[in-house]
C-alpha cells in the first residue's frame, strides 16, 4: 500500500483507536468508511472537514443485519476496499476485577459476540470488497495471547473472547489468503481510552500513529497471518 491513497473501512470510528486511526487516514487523504454504531460529536467534525473523503455507516457490529446492510450500503459508494479494520470491541469487565469464581458466564456471551462474533460478522458481509492486495485487519489484544497471559483472573471474558479472535481470524486467512487477500492480527497496546481506562501506559495518539503506519505497510510482514503489536513485532499466540 506505500503511499498510495487508500480506501478503508473502519469499525468502532466514533472514539478511541477507531477514531485516531480514521483521523489520520484522512489526514494522508486516504477515503474512509466509517462504521459506527453511534457517530459521535468528535466523527461529525472530522466530516465537517473532510466530507469528500469520510462517509459515515450505522454499523452495530453485534448484529447480523446492521452488518450486512452496513456492507451493501458501502458497496454502493465504492467496488473494492483497500483495508477492512475490525477495531470495534468492549471489555464490559474493565473496573471489576473479578476471577473465574465470580466471573458471569451469562454476560460472557455479551462480551464474545462483539469481540469475536462481530468481528467475523464483518469479514464475511464485507468479504466480496476485497480484491487482490487489498487487506483486512483486527485489533486484538495481547490479552489474548495464551502463552503471555499471567496467572491473574481477571477480565476471563475480555481475555478469552480475543484469544478466540486470535483463533477465528487464523482460520479466517485461510480462505481470503487463496485470493490474495493480507490479514494481520495487532496488539493496540495498553491506551488510556474509554476502555484501557486513565491508568494505561500508552498514549493512543502515538499508537493510533504508529498503528496506522504498519497497516500501510502491512505487505513488508509478508503474507501469511500474523500477531503483531503497535510496533510490528511478533507477539506470542
Amino acid at each position: 500500500m506505500g503511499t498510495q491513497k487508500n480506501i478503508a473501512a473502519v469499525t468502532g470510528a466514533s472514539r478511541g483507536l477507531g477514531l485516531i486511526m480514521t483521523r489520520e487516514f484522512l489526514a494522508a487523504g486516504d477515503t474512509v468508511f466509517a462504521l459506527v454504531r453511534n457517530e459521535g460529536t468528535a466523527l461529525s467534525l472530522l466530516l465537517r472537514q473532510f466530507p469528500q473523503n469520510l462517509t459515515i455507516i450505522p454499523c452495530d457490529v453485534g448484529s447480523t443485519e446492521s452488518v450486512v446492510k452496513a456492507a451493501a450500503e458501502t458497496a454502493l459508494r465504492t467496488d473494492h476496499l483497500d483495508m477492512l479494520i475490525n477495531n470495534a470491541g468492549v471489555n464490559l469487565d474493565l473496573g471489576h476485577a473479578v476471577d473465574f469464581t465470580q466471573t458471569d458466564f451469562d454476560e460472557m456471551e455479551k462480551t464474545f459476540n462483539v469481540n469475536t462474533a462481530g468481528v467475523m460478522r464483518v469479514v464475511k458481509a464485507f468479504d466480496f470488497l476485497l480484491k487482490e492486495g487489498s487487506w483486512s485487519f483486527a485489533v486484538s489484544s495481547s490479552a489474548g495471547s495464551i502463552s503471555r497471559n499471567p496467572s491473574t483472573e481477571v477480565e476471563i471474558a475480555y481475555r478469552v473472547s480475543k484469544a478466540a479472535l486470535n483463533m477465528a481470524f487464523r482460520l479466517y486467512s485461510n480462505t481470503v489468503r487463496k485470493r490474495k487477500v493480507g490479514t494481520l492480527l495487532i496488539d493496540p497496546g495498553w491506551m488510556r481510552t474509554d476502555m484501557g481506562g486513565p491508568g494505561a501506559s500508552c498514549d493512543p495518539e502515538e499508537n493510533g500513529r504508529l498503528i496506522v503506519g504498519l497497516l500501510k505497510s502491512a505487505g513488508a510482514l509478508g503474507g501469511e497471518t500474523l500477531f503483531v503489536d503497535f510496533h510490528g513485532k511478533e507477539v506470542p499466540w
